[in-house]
């Protein structure tokens, strides 16, 4: 079957999440990601790099149906694909591969930087991905990143109550400088309040409703998350969870996710996900701790450009 590659358009964002969501629908989220993760993807990576150029949607040539689309150059050397299940395993799913290994090492070529190297994350249930990266000269080389997921119906969420003069609310427009603030002390980022607001809040697919926040008593955004949903599938995601430093260890983040697994089941969510990395042992015992449980895991996949 024919297909067309093109651009990111500036209205492509919903229409890439609900076929995403119906493919999840129609086969399981293994080799995909949560729709929240497109918009966080395009909106929080912080490149000067337009999204037309970062983006790429494969269409069927019939009908301009999406059956695929690559997000390039995520964070320094890496490249997500994702692809409807009637085209994977095809010759034009391996297309779609090669063309954003291709475009991804142009960017960094553009970019200035020395990485020799690109790579793409692939989830442990996802054979069929794993083989046709191994088919492309890509050798696995470290666990990355674990996902987790909780009923909300099946599992009662547990009480985390704050500590005193703490309060838990949706974020709003004034907070924007605050919330720079506790992401860059939460991640070690240097984003200023009006890059934090072109780039995350004002962007496509970002509903600022949608961000919790605990607020300390001096009246400082103290911890935050953003909460997404797949509204088709049932399934809510935390992404970002951070803190600011001068609150670690107090319990916030776990009283604000209990209160937030909440909301998401008023939402109509069935199940709640939040990923963390292999190596993050603080989040581990936070989500465990709440009623998460592993579900599966990425390895990294690389290969050498020379």
């Amino acid at each position: 079957m024919t297909i067309e590659k093109n651009a990111y358009q500036g209205d492509d964002l919903p229409l890439l999440q609900s076929a995403l969501a119906g493919w999840i629908a129609e086969a399981g989220d293994c080799g995909y990601c949560h729709v929240g993760d497109v918009a966080h993807r395009l909106n929080n990576d912080l490149h000067s790099l337009p999204l037309s150029k970062r983006v790429t949607v494969w269409h069927r040539a019939l009908d301009q149906i999406i059956v695929g689309f690559a997000i390039n150059l995520v964070f320094d050397n890496a490249f997500e694909v994702y692809v409807s299940p009637a085209f994977r395993g095809t010759s034009e799913e391996k297309l779609m591969l090669e063309t954003a290994q291709n475009d991804t090492w142009v960017l960094i070529q553009e970019a200035g930087t020395k990485e020799k190297t690109v790579m793409m994350d692939v989830w442990a249930c996802d054979s069929v991905r794993k083989s046709q990266m191994q088919a492309l000269g890509f050798r696995q080389y470290r666990a990355w990143t674990f996902l987790t997921e909780r009923s909300l119906i099946n599992k009662a969420i547990p009480e985390k109550p704050l500590p005193d003069g703490f309060t838990i609310r949706r974020a709003k427009v004034d907070d924007i400088a605050q919330l720079a603030i506790v992401q860059n002390s939460a991640f070690g980022d240097d984003i200023s309040p009006e890059d934090f607001q072109n780039t995350v809040i004002q962007a496509a697919g970002f509903d600022i409703q949608d961000e919790m926040v605990v607020v300390a008593p001096d009246g400082r955004i103290a911890a935050y998350t953003h909460l997404w949903f797949d509204y088709q599938n049932g399934v809510g995601m935390f992404e970002p969870v951070g803190a600011h430093q001068d609150f670690h260890r107090m319990g916030l983040t776990s009283a604000m996710m209990a209160q937030a697994l909440r909301e998401m089941h008023k939402a109509g969510m069935h199940t709640a996900q939040v990923s963390y990395t292999v190596t993050n042992v603080a989040a581990e015992r936070l989500y465990r701790r709440l009623g998460f449980v592993i579900k599966d895991w990425s390895v990294g996949m690389i290969k050498a450009i020379t």
